[in-house]
């Protein structure tokens, strides 16, 4: 009758026990010290996209700055002045991004130094490293904000600021140029004259000031309604202006001033959004840089490993998404699916439906990259942990070799669903002894909350007569304390007793 016996379930932290080289080896395949340095040459490649972004923004502002040079009248160093206070906004704001990037990467840096201790002890290895991804991820997380809304929002703030201080400015300087007006002029037509000639200047300045902002932007796409508002302006100046009597040529001068101060504020519209979208575009391809080097990272299993002990598992079929069960190839899939949306990533007019559509993506492109970095740590473990049931198999065999038993065929993996026999399925060990059968298998669980495997033991004995639970437990106690004498401290094997006295049937 078929008997079965429960064994350990230890965990990597095994290894230590064996105080070999596997132990050394097998802590610094676990700390993912390639991975690590893969991240912190993937943050350096974002920061050179932002840093050559930051370089065309200098450029762009340069040649903005240049077209304002050429405006005419009165609106010209009033521009001039919006552009610098914009400018400065802007540097501002990146290089407060560039702060947080780079405290992203030291809280980074900070996290993986525990991991780095941790390596002398396995035991503390295997505790620290959920803290690591656990810390990683909310370091990612409030990142979001940090270095992508806080940019929009900002900005937004500095040029509503920006843009009042444009009409507060051109509703005094409109009311200072009209009463200096009315009071120099005493004759009607004098003054509807002068009236008209000024309404003539602001017009020119206004127009002037608005073929530099063509020059410069895209209008249409970063500021339609704005400029609607300044082409309706113009429409009812030019209306003002045809045969005006003195009162239309006075809401001519009104109208000249409403004209200047929409142009006012559709120039720090432009400036704002375009320098919205650009910093948001970059800093998805400064992201997009850290995913695509991670998921290069994850394709190889022994970039930690230089003495070569994963050598027997890892080949070209049997790679890292065979390992992983094909998740990484689905999260490598998610990151080349990300890439397509961060080309794709456009301009939107709705200003709250654009910052969300980037701190979305940008959360996708964060959590796709630590999932990747995640996963990649559990196929190490997975793997280690084949390198410990390795371990055990062989040391189980030479302590069921000094009871007496044989072994009765090659070790062999278990079968997949598709029928074939697959490393990641259990292993099994066939004995016999003067007609009894055992089988001992060994096997892995995933344990989530310490992101590593534990390795459990399955014995099913047959007797060739009857069943001798008192046997059976004897025997258990003398696999343990051989198992343990080899170097599996925690090793226990132990019989269920469930079939004392019952003779074995046949196996068939």
């Amino acid at each position: 009758m078929s008997g079965e016996g429960a064994g350990i379930i230890m965990g990597i932290l095994g290894i230590a026990a064996f105080g070999t080289v596997i132990a050394a080896i097998g802590a610094v395949i676990l700390a993912g010290g390639a991975i690590y340095l893969a991240g912190r040459a993937a943050i350096g490649a974002g920061k050179g996209i932002y840093a050559a972004h930051k370089a065309a923004e200098e450029r762009r502002l340069a040649k903005a700055r240049a077209e304002l040079e050429a405006v005419t009248g009165a609106l010209k160093e009033t521009a001039l002045e919006r552009h610098e206070e914009m400018k400065k906004a802007e540097a501002s704001l990146a290089a407060a991004y560039e702060h947080e990037v780079e405290r992203r990467e030291k809280m980074m840096e900070e996290a993986h130094s525990k991991v780095v201790k941790a390596e002398r002890r396995m035991e503390d290895l295997v505790l620290e490293l959920p803290k690591f991804y656990e810390t990683r991820e909310r370091d990612i997380r409030d990142a979001i904000d940090r270095e992508i809304s806080s940019f929009t929002r900002d900005l937004e703030k500095a040029c509503d600021d920006i843009a009042a201080q444009a009409t507060a400015s051109m509703t005094e300087k409109k009311r200072e140029s009209l009463a200096r007006l009315d009071a120099a002029f005493a004759d009607i037509e004098a003054r509807k004259q002068a009236h008209l000639d000024y309404a003539m200047d602001v017009k020119l300045s206004a127009e002037s000031l608005l073929k530099a902002l063509q020059k410069s932007y895209e209008i249409e796409k970063y500021a339609s309604a704005e400029y609607a508002a300044v082409q309706t302006a113009a429409e009812q100046l030019a209306e003002l202006m045809k045969d005006p009597n003195e009162a239309k040529a006075k809401s001519a001068a009104n109208s000249a001033a409403m004209l200047a101060e929409r142009v006012q504020i559709l120039q720090v519209r432009l400036e704002q959004r375009t320098a919205t979208f650009n910093h948001q575009k970059k800093m998805l391809e400064a992201r997009l840089a850290e995913l695509k080097g991670i998921a290069e990272a994850t394709h190889d299993l022994k970039a930690d490993d230089k003495e070569g002990i994963l050598d027997p598992y890892v080949s070209e079929e049997c790679d890292a998404a065979f390992w992983s069960e094909g998740r990484l190839t689905k999260l490598w899939d998610k990151a080349k699916e990300l890439e397509e949306k961060v080309k794709e990533f456009q301009y939107t007019t709705s200003r709250v439906g654009q910052e969300s559509d980037a701190a979305l993506l940008a959360f996708e492109l964060d959590n796709t990259r630590m999932a990747l970095e995640r996963e990649h740590a559990r196929v190490r473990a997975l793997l280690m942990s084949k390198v410990f049931i390795s371990k055990i198999a062989g040391d189980m065999i030479e302590s069921m070799t000094e009871m007496g038993w044989e072994l009765a065929e090659e070790p062999f993996y278990h079968k997949n669903a598709a029928g074939e026999e697959d490393e990641r399925m259990p292993i099994e060990l066939k004995f016999e002894r003067d007609g009894d059968k055992m089988s001992v298998i060994l096997y892995d669980e995933y344990d989530e909350k310490t992101g590593q495997y534990r390795q459990g033991v399955r014995r099913l004995s047959n007797e060739a007569g009857m069943a001798d639970e008192k046997k059976r437990h004897e025997e258990d106690a003398q696999v343990t304390e051989k198992m343990r004498k080899r170097g599996h401290k925690d090793f226990t094997m132990t019989c269920k007793k469930s079939t004392e006295g019952k003779k074995m049937i046949s196996e068939e």
